[in-house]
């Protein structure tokens, strides 16, 4: 066998000694740009903050890194500590935690309070009567001696309302949380220590229900922020397909090799469709029914985007859709689930109000009932649908990505409520295998249909090739956890755990922002609350392994990943075909300098 000397062979020994750290190298930076660079543009950026508002931040911090360490050794508490029985043996939950949870409950409520004093009047009233409701609910059992607990309570409830009118209209100041937290603390803790000695004088202590039934109460408001954690890994997808496309586009010269790498993209994506169409549907549906319903939301999505772009010259540039995402998101979250969140909390609020016996002139249990039926939701979620349309078609011109991103998130509502909305006259499921296979199908198509006519132009081929690898991606991101699932046994709740870490992580661009009606010390209190509240609530749930007297945050971190996460796909495709038939925005050219004596401009080119 002939050795290849590299001192001899300068050319092609030195190339193969450097290709391992060629490989090496690449492999390290895509990891950075799919990885790093989304933290490190969507994290809370500490520049300019008000005086005292990063010890405040880093202790919502530090107890979000307690629950999601809670979330992560719930196995192992079960396992090892001693298990407590409540609510009549339906709840079962390791002792040590319940205080854990009590303190970042009370964290939460401090850090909503102190945001709610900068928010617009109408917000800032609202979570007043939420936390104040949640403070006086602390006491719910009917035990007429208990009139200490309950003066406690009504108290604190009281001095809130005071704090928030002398508060109102000034700006931030940290001492605002530390009135609120120790007024919260006092009267959570003071309140359930009263009511424990004089149940126990009874027989029973009723700290422990009470305690229970605040943290579930509590858990209710979690869902907004978990709904926008469920598109982390459709974010993950668009991000490793992006990456892997602008490598291929910077690194791989001329047409024939780009066709290759298409080629194999294309390649394994039809492995994939033809997998999907081997296998029974997992909505009931017939393949025929679910590739009809993805068909009708891809050609849908794709007129309306295009229409929304319309005013614009050239595609926009995708780079801004993580942006897009981050301010989109809980929005659009609080929008979708705001019906609801309000059913779930009334019913939680007539939970620890029936013994008052208030609820009898105040029907909130069938209030709730109401608001959580079907028809109810659906009727508000394809409300906010049109709603969103019409915000899409009034922000076209200002910010058309982000309008298209409202827009195909509009359509995707729409049709997957088409089936409810219609009494089952018209089914349309859509399903992300239909939806991928679909979509392969149309670029294949669009692939052939522009060779044969000799315009698969290098570009046309990039752009193509991205899509196949977006659906790709977009296809197997629910494989993501997998490595969460095996190394940390979290089961179901891997993929919500690693979604609210990856929203926390990347999704603040709103919470950097400032206005004069919604001021960034607000907003950023918000976003902790938000992240920690999100976070309490999966670690109550993995703690307890129950969703009957908690809030399932695994099934709103799927509507998202549903809703959002297929918009954002849906946004790109758009996006990437308006390319092809469109020519890039011009760049502006330089403004002539002013000289003394102009020289003659020469005569015009003849046109290429």
């Amino acid at each position: 066998m002939t050795s290849i000397d590299p001192t001899t062979s300068p050319g092609l020994g030195r190339r193969l000694l450097d290709a391992p750290a060629a490989v090496a190298t690449g492999a390290r930076t895509l990891l950075v740009e799919i990885f790093v660079e989304p933290v490190r543009d969507g994290r809370l950026r500490t520049e300019g903050w008000p005086r005292g508002l990063r010890p405040v931040v880093l202790l919502a911090l530090l107890g979000f890194v307690a629950a999601g360490a809670l979330v992560v050794l719930a196995p192992l508490l079960r396992e090892r500590v001693s298990l407590t029985l409540a609510t009549g043996g339906q709840l079962v939950y390791p002792d040590p935690v319940l205080p854990v949870f009590l303190l970042l409950v009370v964290l939460t409520l401090s850090l909503l309070h102190t945001a709610s004093l900068h928010l617009a009047p109408w917000l800032r009233v609202l979570v007043l009567v939420v936390v104040v409701i949640s403070i006086v609910a602390v006491v719910p059992v009917g035990v007429s001696d208990a009139l200490a607990a309950h003066v406690v309570t009504w108290v604190a409830g009281g001095a809130l309302v005071a704090l928030t009118a002398a508060r109102w209209g000034r700006p931030f100041r940290w001492w605002e949380f530390v009135v609120s937290f120790t007024t919260i603390g006092v009267a959570v803790g003071l309140g359930l220590r009263l009511l424990g000695a004089e149940t126990q004088a009874l027989g029973f202590d009723a700290s422990t229900i009470a305690t229970i039934q605040l943290l579930g109460s509590v858990a209710v408001l979690a869902v907004p922020f978990t709904f926008v954690g469920g598109v982390a890994f459709a974010q993950l997808a668009m991000v490793m397909a992006r990456r892997v496309g602008d490598a291929v586009d910077q690194r791989v010269r001329g047409r024939l090799p780009v066709g290759v790498v298409v080629l194999v993209v294309a390649a394994v994506d039809l492995v994939l469709v033809w997998r999907h169409l081997r296998e029974p549907t997992s909505s009931g549906w017939s393949q025929a029914t679910e590739l009809a319903g993805a068909g009708v939301l891809l050609v849908v999505a794709a007129l309306v985007g295009w229409w929304i772009l319309t005013p614009s010259v050239g595609a926009p540039d995708l780079d801004g859709l993580e942006g897009a995402v981050s301010r989109l998101g809980l929005p659009v979250a609080v929008a979708l689930t705001f019906v609801a969140v309000l059913g779930t909390y009334l019913g939680s609020l007539d939970l620890v109000l029936s013994r008052w016996g208030l609820t009898d002139s105040l029907p909130l249990s069938s209030m709730g009932e109401f608001l959580v039926e079907s028809a109810t939701l659906t009727t508000s979620r394809v409300l906010a649908a049109v709603g969103l349309l019409v915000w899409a078609a009034r922000q076209r011109r200002r910010q058309p990505l982000l309008a298209v991103l409202a827009a195909t998130l509009a359509v995707t509502v729409l049709v997957v409520f088409t089936r409810r909305v219609t009494q089952g006259l018209v089914v349309l499921p859509v399903r992300p295998e239909a939806l991928t296979t679909v979509t392969v199908a149309a670029v294949v198509a669009l692939l052939v249909g522009l060779g044969a006519t000799g315009r698969l132009t290098r570009r046309r081929l990039v752009d193509l090739g991205l899509v196949l690898g977006i659906a790709l991606a977009f296809a197997v991101r629910t494989e993501f956890d997998a490595p969460f699932v095996a190394l940390l046994g979290l089961g179901g709740a891997a993929a919500v755990f690693v979604g609210l870490v990856w929203a926390t992580l990347t999704d603040a661009d709103d919470a950097n922002e400032d206005s004069q009606r919604y001021p960034r010390p607000a907003r950023v209190l918000l976003f902790s609350a938000n992240a920690l509240l999100a976070m309490t609530a999966l670690a109550w749930t993995a703690v307890t392994r129950s969703t009957r007297d908690n809030v399932d945050v695994s099934a709103y971190a799927t509507l998202g990943d549903d809703l959002l996460g297929t918009a954002l796909m849906l946004t790109a495709y758009v996006v990437l075909v308006r390319g092809l038939f469109v020519s890039p925005a011009p760049a502006p050219s330089p403004a002539p300098s002013p000289v003394s004596s102009p020289a003659p401009s020469p005569p015009p080119a003849p046109p290429a």
